[in-house]
């Protein structure tokens, strides 16, 4: 009995997991990485610059005027992780080709914190499924065209990444979290916030 509920709950975490990435590809396929103007900061890099296009899009994404130029007041690593999707894809592509891969990456992350906890009070499938459609993590997900969403994704990545190596048994893993902990501070500056759940978890 418990086997055959083991296999319904790998079915249903399955499907949870297909339909979260069907529907992310309907929703967002009608974005570009254009739109978003963290790919306005990585284009004005790949140029050697910092200031960005004056555009009423980028003007309301919060880019801020300075001086007659135009700058995103964003932290900058969201806009250098889509730099290799620019040269790869250009700017016309949909937002799928970067918010997939790292959906993906997050929801890995997520089961081995899972897997590596051990113990826990309920099935390993189901704190997948509540993690991906019971968190901010899905309405975060579905808004993923927008700089604000694209970067908290980017974020929530590199923290559940950290979250992993601090259960590690590595020796390094204070390095390996702290670098994770630093990359989330460069794409969303408030998960700095989190900062003492790590100290305690050490």
């Amino acid at each position: 009995m418990e086997r055959i509920l083991s296999q319904i709950e790998k079915a249903i975490a399955f499907t949870g997991v297909v339909f979260v990435l069907v529907f992310t590809i309907l929703i967002l396929n009608y974005s570009t990485l254009g739109h978003n103007l963290a790919s306005q900061q990585a284009t004005a890099f790949m140029q050697g610059r910092l200031d960005i296009p004056d555009t009423p899009q980028t003007r309301g994404s919060d880019a801020v005027a300075y001086k007659g130029k135009v700058y995103s007041p964003f932290p900058p690593l969201p806009a250098i992780l889509m730099i290799p999707f620019i040269m790869l894809f250009g700017t016309g592509a949909s937002m799928v080709v970067i918010v997939i891969p790292v959906l993906l990456f997050t929801a890995w992350a997520f089961w081995r914190i899972i897997v590596v906890a051990g113990n826990v009070s309920f099935s390993k499938y189901w704190l997948l499924i509540a993690f991906l459609f019971g968190s901010s993590f899905w309405p975060t997900l579905v808004y993923g065209q927008g700089i604000w969403f694209y970067s908290h994704l980017l974020g929530t990545a590199f923290l559940t990444i950290g979250l992993l190596a601090s259960l590690s048994a590595s020796p390094q893993k204070g390095f390996y979290a702290g670098m994770a902990i630093t990359c989330a501070f460069l794409c969303r500056q408030l998960t700095i916030g989190l900062v003492p759940i790590f100290l305690v978890l050490f």
